[in-house]
Formats: structure tokens, C-alpha cells, sequence
């Protein structure tokens, strides 16, 4: 089970914990059913939100994060809900996310665009002919 994690940069809230008490809630439904669930909750640890608080409280990005993650981890454990099995950082999963995204001029085949018109990304974006893409991220 996947859940889209908090970006830490200020302190958890009721909304945050709304999220997880509904995901706690399935999790444990389907373990009780006899599922083995695999919990993966990311943390979105950089964005220009935590580097401008950051930059406002004269530390680090990776300081400032620690410290929210911190108080996610403190709420939630005061709430009783279950740690996820896994918490992959955005900063530790850019170069992999690079390596998915199409970069002009760079036509991936692995996958063709059903119509037979331009190639599919890895993401089964379509990527027009002359490396335009519809829909997918440039840079």
C-alpha cells in the first residue's frame, strides 16, 4: 500500500492526521482479513517551501526536515497509528525518478504508443515525433 507522505516543513496538523487514520484504518482491516500488506510512505523532503524555511530559521534544508519529520513521526505515534514498513525520501529517489522521465530528443522504446504514432515513455506518455512530448515533464 502506498501513501503519499507529508512534506516536512512545518508542524504536523489535523489534516495530516485525518490521512493516516484513514490509511491506519485499511491497513489494519486487511491485515485482519489475512492480507500481508507492504506500508509505503514517502516523505516529499524537498521543495521550495523547505528551503525558504530554511532560509528563514538559518539551517540546513536537511535540518529543518529532520526536525518536521521528527514531529510527524511523534504525532503519529501519539495517535497509535502504525509505522509504515518503508519511508523513501524525494531526495533520495531523484536520480531513479530522472532515469523515468523523457528528455527531448531521446526517444524511449520500450514502450510503443499504441496508435503507432510517436513512442511511449516509460510512463506510457505519448512522445511525439521530433522528441515533443505531450503530456510528460521537459527539462
Amino acid at each position: 500500500m502506498y501513501v503519499c507522505g507529508v512534506t516536512p516543513y512545518s508542524s504536523t496538523h489535523v489534516g495530516h492526521a485525518l490521512s493516516y487514520v484513514v490509511f491506519d484504518t485499511l491497513r489494519r482491516y486487511l491485515e485482519y482479513q489475512g492480507y500481508q500488506v507492504k506500508h509505503i510512505q514517502n516523505f516529499t523532503d524537498v521543495d521550495d517551501k523547505i528551503i525558504q524555511r530554511a532560509q528563514e530559521a538559518g539551517i540546513s534544508e536537511e535540518d529543518l526536515t529532520a526536525r518536521y519529520i521528527d514531529d510527524f513521526f511523534r504525532t503519529m505515534d501519539a495517535l497509535n497509528i502504525l509505522r509504515a514498513d518503508v519511508y523513501p525520501r524525494a531526495t533520495q529517489e531523484i536520480g531513479p525518478i530522472l532515469e523515468t522521465i523523457p528528455h527531448p530528443g531521446r526517444h524511449d522504446r520500450r514502450r510503443p504508443h499504441p496508435g503507432g504514432r510517436g513512442q511511449g515513455t516509460s510512463h506510457g506518455l505519448r512522445t511525439l515525433e521530433g522528441g515533443q512530448a505531450r503530456g510528460a515533464i521537459m527539462g
